[in-house]
């Protein structure tokens, strides 16, 4: 589903040959992190590529959801990069709270937002053929006690220069903007900075410290150098990018249709619908529920729909509570991550809230799009008799800022002229006010408020009266 940011470009030049064995050999392990299909312009010079990738699902998204309270137990995920100074300068990276870049690090199809090296601080690669013509870049990583750049030394003399067959696929990919994208001319081969060879330091330990380790020095031609450096970034793996398949074939409804963003490694809604007709059945059922004001249906079945879009076909053994997978994915967690932090798992309380938490947020992403979509402007008469309408009047800026005593009185009028039912009216309190404060409360006892909302439920006043007490905790 994703790929760290792949773009298929044309081949130029003849074909390369295949890599070495002795590249592939776990000491000095490869961590084969994302794929940019690139171009090669020639055997040396710049790298030719496509304009920069829009990787983003179909639509706009607005994500799944904040992280499970219990995730900051959980230690944060980090990429490896081997870094060289371009300019003069030092090395330098901006911090992940600073960051706006995304990679694939996993090459799971997810590009994280991690900190990231600053324009004239370039990161260490090279190229591999793919299959049909062209090369790929691959990020040069591992925690080998040799060190990643060992791996390329064939001659085993210490250095790499043009005795080593992988010299000359070693290029330096400068990420002039800082997004984490390829563009066109950032990526160079070591010949066109005038690198006439790489002096390897000996790696006594496989961890990579804080402050990151050295590997070798690269030395220029007109007799200066640098050090090659391989750190660790810092990521937010619940912040992700999903990287589309090229040539996926997207569903032409699901336009017509809510879109949940993508979220730690938990598709689009767009793409997941796409690619399976049932849940494509399920999310134009849920559509169709909320037109027909029948939110407390609504939700109940989105839970199933989260839970499907989060595992389509990806269950992991292991995980004998799905509603904690779904979560784990939220965050951008697998199983295996979750269990090598050697922390606890969250209680079944933590898990149970959570999942809530997470339905209720989605249930009114799915409600306030389902809105937009049809209501786009109240003269359209068929869909501005949608029961939800008017929950589009409280969007503030790009956000939602939802007025509870409006919630229950305009609920109450759909229930009056049976649109809803009370238990719908019930569900849509939780859904876009999952904690009522005191003062809210108060609103709603207003004798007048009170007398609407007594006159529209009926029977089930006593009931709504007692639910809106258990969702503030009262007594």
């Amino acid at each position: 589903m994703k790929k760290a940011r792949r773009a298929s470009a044309p081949a130029a030049g003849a074909a390369i040959e295949a890599a070495p064995a002795r590249a592939k050999r776990s000491t000095g392990q490869l961590v084969l992190i994302g794929a940019l299909v690139l171009g090669f312009a020639g055997a040396f010079g710049y790298v030719a590529l496509k304009p920069k990738l829009s990787a983003r699902g179909a639509q706009p998204a607005s994500g799944l959801g904040l992280a499970p309270d219990w995730i900051p137990r959980i230690l944060p995920a980090a990429g490896s990069l081997v870094l060289v100074d371009l300019s003069a300068r030092g090395a330098a990276i901006r911090p992940l709270e600073a960051s706006g870049a995304h990679f694939d690090f996993a090459g799971d199809g997810f590009a994280e937002r991690t900190a990231w090296p600053m324009s004239g601080t370039g990161i260490l690669g090279y190229l591999v053929p793919i299959e049909g013509g062209g090369q790929r870049f691959e990020l040069i990583s591992g925690t080998g006690g040799e060190g990643p750049l060992a791996a390329f030394d064939e001659n085993g003399d210490g250095r790499l220069d043009a005795a080593d067959f992988w010299f000359g696929r070693i290029a330096v990919w400068n990420d002039v903007d800082g997004d984490g994208f390829v563009g066109e001319r950032e990526i160079r081969s070591l010949a066109s900075y005038f690198v006439g060879s790489i002096a390897l330091d000996p790696v006594v330990s496989g961890d990579i410290p804080a402050g990151g380790r050295r590997l070798g020095e690269i030395r220029y031609a007109d007799g200066t150098a640098v050090e090659a450096r391989e750190i660790l970034t810092e990521t937010a793996p619940s912040d992700t990018v999903m990287l589309v398949p090229t040539g996926f074939q997207w569903d032409q409804r699901v336009y017509l249709l809510p879109n949940l963003g993508e979220r730690g490694i938990i598709p689009s809604a767009a793409y997941a619908m796409s690619a399976d007709p049932a849940l494509l059945e399920a999310g134009e059922r849920l559509t169709r529920r909320l037109l027909n004001g029948q939110v407390a249906i609504f939700r109940e079945e989105l839970r199933d729909f989260v839970t499907a879009l989060a595992m389509p076909g990806r269950g992991v053994p292991g995980f004998e509570d799905p509603r904690l997978e779904v979560l784990a994915r939220e965050a951008g967690f697998t199983k295996a991550m979750f269990d090598a932090t050697g922390k606890p798992a969250p209680s079944e309380a933590e898990v149970a809230g959570n999942f809530d938490r997470l339905v209720n947020e989605t249930a009114l992403d799915f409600c306030l799009q389902a809105v937009g979509l049809h209501v786009p402007s109240m003269e359209d008469r068929m869909f501005a008799a949608h029961p939800l309408a008017w929950l589009d009047t409280m969007r503030v800026g790009g956000g939602f800022e939802p007025d509870l005593r409006v919630v229950v009185e305009r609920g109450a009028e759909e229930v009056a002229r049976g649109a809803m039912t009370g238990e719908d009216l019930i569900a849509l309190i939780e859904i876009t006010a999952p904690r009522l404060d005191p003062e809210a409360i108060r609103a709603l006892r207003d004798r007048r408020v009170k007398a609407r909302i007594d006159a529209a439920l009926g029977t089930e006043a006593r009931e709504f009266h007692r639910r809106l007490k258990d969702l503030n905790g009262d007594a």
